[in-house]
């Protein structure tokens, strides 16, 4: 693979090892107590956040809103917002690398779709600030900034869900390329 040196360094398998442990230590802090989403089941009825349900109306979205209390919607603004901002650079990175690696290794999926992981992250983030705005507005109801961060999620999701398509089936292809090449 040719291309700029540091940009080299994204395709070796020590490199997507370190990226995956970031990520998934990142998940863990996300996702749990005291500063992610298991913090905030403690201390509001409301356990969902707006961004981890896939397909929403203004209705649910507000629902959520409403169900958290002033002390969920506080912490998520001041806890899980601000790390949901350092998030997408971990999976992100990840994602990068590993599909680089898979493409320098079995040349499967068009270059191409390096793309995916940024346009994941990409709207991921513009799915955060719209939260953020409309957290920012609660209870004034903006129904058709829910509309657009509806599709930013959605977004987010086919995306991620297509990187990890990708992942899956190079690195089937990758461990057949192993074994091929032992026998």
């Amino acid at each position: 693979m040719s291309g700029h040196k540091s940009f080299q360094i994204l395709t070796k398998g020590w490199f997507v090892v370190i990226a995956l442990v970031i990520f998934i230590v990142m998940s863990f802090i996300i996702n749990n107590k005291p500063l992610g989403v298991g913090q905030l089941k403690e201390i509001s009825r409301e356990a969902n956040i707006p961004d981890l349900v896939f397909n929403y109306s203004s209705v649910d979205i507000y629902q959520i809103l409403e169900n958290q209390g002033e002390t969920g919607r506080n912490f998520y603004l001041t806890s899980i917002s601000p790390l949901d901002f350092i998030f997408p650079i971990t999976y992100c990175l990840f994602l990068v690398a590993a599909i680089l690696f898979f493409y320098r290794k079995v040349h499967l999926f068009h270059k191409g779709f390096i793309l995916l992981p940024i346009l994941v992250a990409v709207s991921d983030y513009t799915e955060n600030i719209l939260f953020r705005t409309i957290y920012f507005h609660y209870p004034q109801q903006i129904p058709g900034l829910v509309s657009i961060a509806n599709f930013f999620t959605m977004a987010k999701f086919i995306c991620m869900v297509a990187c990890y398509l990708i992942l899956l089936v190079s690195l089937v292809f990758w461990i057949m390329q192993l074994v091929r090449k032992k026998n």
